[in-house]
């Protein structure tokens, strides 16, 4: 369980549980050029659903909206997005 380190006043429910990010916190993001995203797709797709990196990180800031509204998806649209993703030039 992550707590969000913001006592007040935070938007964020406390403690978050179900996906471990706060928008305080500055998390972690997959860099998106080819020589530097090296997570394979399927760690990308987990990423957009449950927002911890293959490292254990979380995301948070900008991140978390993003991963709040990618966890919604089919599995299959996130890996569709993974797929691009590692396909960008």
């Amino acid at each position: 369980i992550a707590i969000c380190p913001i006592t007040a006043p935070c938007a964020s429910p406390k403690p978050i549980a179900a996906i471990a990010i706060c928008p305080h916190m500055t998390g972690a993001h997959p860099p998106l050029t080819p020589d530097e995203l090296t997570w394979s797709k399927d760690e990308i797709a987990a990423y957009l659903n449950d927002g911890f990196t293959p490292s254990f990180d979380s995301a948070g800031g900008h991140m978390v909206d993003v991963i709040r509204n990618m966890a919604m998806l089919q599995p299959d649209d996130r890996a569709a997005i993974a797929q691009y993703l590692k396909e960008l030039p």
